[in-house]
């Protein structure tokens, strides 16, 4: 092979330095995702019961730097029939490195609100702050600002904190560990190491 330059010295000193900045570029370049992580557009979770009586359906608008949620909670003994109310938000998110099969799943919620749908609802919150997030005038199609508070037993999305949670997809289906369903972890040492089984998310 004929070397292009004058000596060997000067050669390998052009090659070497070549490499080394390409090494420093990968070194520096952000991780690139599988094709698997590509989420974006609109999802609808299965229609899967609380622990006591009611069921609830959310749905899930994923653009690249932010997904907005809507969760809607059906009266009792309806499998996810009329609406009693809808908590709706928006969260920056971050999809980060591989863990096993899934992905490392980071959000900041925004703009946290809840609305009543019905008038016996609306009564009924009126009449009890602890299930009616500490609040009181309630009103009929009226949005709320939760962020934070304890609705009924549950903590609502904090607006501006940080979760770490953990996100897995499988052909058309998506799973989180906690997102939409509880408070998540807002320490990275306590991000969950599981999906949940119950809520599937399915492309539509």
């Amino acid at each position: 092979m004929r070397l292009l330059y004058r000596n060997k010295s000067s050669y390998v000193k052009r090659v070497g330095m070549k490499c080394c900045g390409i090494l420093l570029i990968a070194l520096l370049a952000p991780p690139v995702l599988a094709d698997s992580t590509n989420i974006l557009g609109s999802w609808s979770s299965n229609c899967y019961p609380l622990p006591k009586r009611h069921t609830v359906q959310t749905s899930l608008e994923i653009s690249e730097s932010l997904i907005a949620v809507e969760s809607a909670l059906f009266a009792e003994n309806e499998k996810c029939g009329t609406k009693n109310l809808i908590v709706t938000y928006t969260a920056k998110y971050k999809i980060g490195a591989k863990t096993d099969s899934n992905y490392l799943f980071n959000y900041n919620p925004h703009t946290v609100t809840m609305t009543l749908l019905r008038q016996d609802i609306v009564d009924l919150y009126n009449q009890d702050l602890q299930r009616s997030c500490g609040l009181s005038n309630w009103r009929i199609n009226e949005p709320r600002d939760v962020s934070g508070l304890i609705c009924a037993g549950n903590k609502m999305p904090t607006n501006g904190e940080e979760v770490y949670d953990l996100m897995g997809m499988e052909g058309s289906s998506l799973r989180f560990a906690a997102f939409t369903t509880s408070s998540g972890a807002t320490d990275d040492l306590n991000r969950p190491s599981t999906l949940n089984q119950l809520v599937v998310f399915i492309s539509e």
